[in-house]
């Protein structure tokens, strides 16, 4: 079989991290390949923890309100105060890896 090397998967490309000191030169890169400025943000928000608060500093807030909205419409059911706060401590967790 040997060691045939896998395309890059989806874990890889998630679990990828821009640090901040580099976070310029990765625009500029992005730039330079074609990307919109809009793709460029959506980009940096999912590598970057700090972009992401920079760019949209309501984004957990945003993403409980997704949540809560899927499970009232998809479930029938309003989440109580404990399961939300585990949601957000769960998405905090998520941005700070």
């Amino acid at each position: 079989m040997g060691n045939k090397k896998e395309g890059l998967k989806y874990e890889d490309i998630v679990k990828t991290r821009v640090p901040n000191e580099e976070v310029g030169s990765w625009m500029q890169t992005l730039r330079e390949g074609g990307f919109t400025d809009q793709e460029i943000d959506v980009f940096l928000s999912q590598m970057n923890a700090d972009y992401r608060k920079a760019k949209n500093p309501h984004f957990i807030e945003q993403e409980l309100s997704k949540i809560k909205k899927h499970f009232l419409k998809d479930h029938h059911r309003i989440l109580t105060l404990q399961e939300i706060e585990h949601l957000k401590k769960s998405i905090e967790s998520r941005l700070e890896k």
